[in-house]
């Protein structure tokens, strides 16, 4: 009798270790993407009426490009576009589980998490509203759907990171459509390896202005990094993270520009030390 309680808890055991190893895997090979997980279970859907020209945009598909700790991003055939998709979009448990002991005991159920994910998604669609409503050019955004809708967007297809096919009807999911940017500082090493010191300083001035421009609007930025919040159009620079943005409702300190200029100040002093005095001579102007 033992020995056949050991042999079905060792069984159970080793169910659950590789039930949870193949999670872990498909996780990671697949970044967590699922479409449930990016639309809406909301119900309450009114037709939407989008700019004829996103639909140009989104007539292509759109192939599996990265994710960050808001979104998972897709980028267009053509390669002009990113599609963003919010990764806590679908509404947390219902209420009712948090009053029981046992289902508690799951960390995707605790209430404490689930007051989390739901404080975080208002954050990151309050931060996209802004951005789209007050600082759209500044920040390359196209189209921004943060509310179901039961028609007016297409169908479109995605190729998720194993290239495998989905299709989505977008009045299911919120989604932001960005133009695509070049990286910050692989923009400015190929400035430089090419010699167009003159594009490099335009890029500083304009980069530093873009900044001193938000702050003037005073829109405050938690998360101000260079290396993967802002990027190039062209010789254009935007911030393509915004989902940190707020309204600060007073006048912001010049100085708030600090950490910014310091970080692109530290670069240039590592990869082209003449440039590094000029990126203070920018900052001091604002």
């Amino acid at each position: 009798m033992l020995v056949n309680w050991l042999k079905r808890s060792f069984y159970i055991i080793l169910f659950l270790a590789v039930f949870n190893t193949l999670e872990h895997v498909c996780h990671k090979i697949t970044d967590g993407f699922t479409l449930s997980r990016i639309q809406f279970d909301a119900k309450d859907t009114r037709p939407a009426n989008p700019d004829p020209a996103t639909f140009a945009m989104l007539d292509q598909p759109y192939h599996y490009f990265n994710c960050g700790h808001q979104c998972f991003a897709f980028i267009s055939n053509d390669g002009h576009y990113i599609l963003k998709f919010f990764k806590y979009t679908r509404h947390t448990p219902p209420a009712w589980t948090a009053h029981i002991p046992l289902l508690n005991r799951f960390k995707s159920l605790r209430p404490e998490r689930i007051k989390k994910i739901t404080w975080k998604k208002n954050r990151d669609f309050q931060g996209y509203q802004l951005a789209f409503d007050r600082f759209r050019e500044q920040t390359g955004i196209l189209s921004l759907h943060l509310n179901p809708t039961s028609s007016g967007y297409p169908t479109i297809t995605l190729y998720d990171k194993l290239k495998i096919r989905h299709t989505l009807d977008l009045n299911t999911a919120p989604f932001v459509l960005q133009i695509k940017a070049s990286p910050t500082y692989p923009t400015f090493s190929s400035w430089l390896e090419a010699g167009d010191y003159d594009k490099v300083r335009s890029g500083i001035s304009r980069i530093i202005a873009l900044c001193a421009e938000r702050l003037h609007l005073q829109i405050l930025d938690e998360d101000v990094h260079l290396y993967c919040n802002f990027g190039f159009v062209g010789e254009t620079p935007i911030q393509i993270d915004p989902g940190r943005f707020s309204m600060s409702p007073s006048p912001i300190s010049p100085e708030k520009l600090t950490p910014f200029v310091k970080e692109l100040q530290e670069w240039f002093a590592q990869h082209y030390p003449p440039l590094a005095p000029y990126v203070e001579a920018c900052a001091n102007s604002y």
